[in-house]
């Protein structure tokens, strides 16, 4: 890629797809732990209305809308189950929001070399395993128990949720 003296920031078409693809991987999956802390909020959301004899018209209420900050800090207490989980997901949300909000800007010009890519997707596929891993555990010390604590088996809960929430963003849109 050559470089622009008039316009320094290379366009992104030029940048080296699997460069892109491993961004993608790693936002997808800090993503994903993201939808699982608003699953783990509903799971008790749910319980605490059933022990109070209340019925949720909105069981998403406004976890949805709250920062990855603010539900990592409300999902904390109830990772006592994975000692380090609580403190791996706080590491996350520093990681998440650099990579959201600040890794391009920083990471740009070292992807208009051979070895600066190599070192980025280094860096990229190591936060996708990271953030894979707080995921699986996540949903091993929260999501799954919250689920079954309902009576609803992990495996159909899954599915009924990403329903549920695919109905609930249709209405919202």
């Amino acid at each position: 890629m050559t470089l622009d003296p008039e316009n320094p920031i290379p366009s992104p078409l030029d940048l080296e797809k699997s460069v892109f693809a491993a961004y993608g991987g790693a936002v997808a999956a800090i993503s994903t732990v993201e939808r699982n802390l608003h699953l783990a909020l509903v799971n008790e959301r749910i319980a605490r209305a059933r022990q109070e004899g209340n019925t949720l018209a909105d069981p998403f209420g406004k976890a949805e809308r709250e920062t990855f900050n603010a539900l990592v800090k409300r999902v904390a207490p109830l990772c006592a189950s994975d000692s380090s989980l609580a403190a791996d997901l706080a590491v996350a949300v520093k990681r998440r929001n650099y990579l959201v909000h600040d890794f391009w800007y920083y990471k740009v010009y070292a992807a208009l070399t051979e070895d600066g890519q190599k070192a980025l997707l280094t860096e990229l596929r190591r936060d996708n395993a990271v953030f894979e891993d707080i995921n699986e555990r996540l949903v091993k010390a929260v999501v799954d128990p919250g689920l079954v604590a309902l009576g609803v088996d992990p495996d159909f809960g899954k599915v009924a949720f990403m329903a549920t929430l695919k109905a609930y963003e249709e209405a919202s849109e």
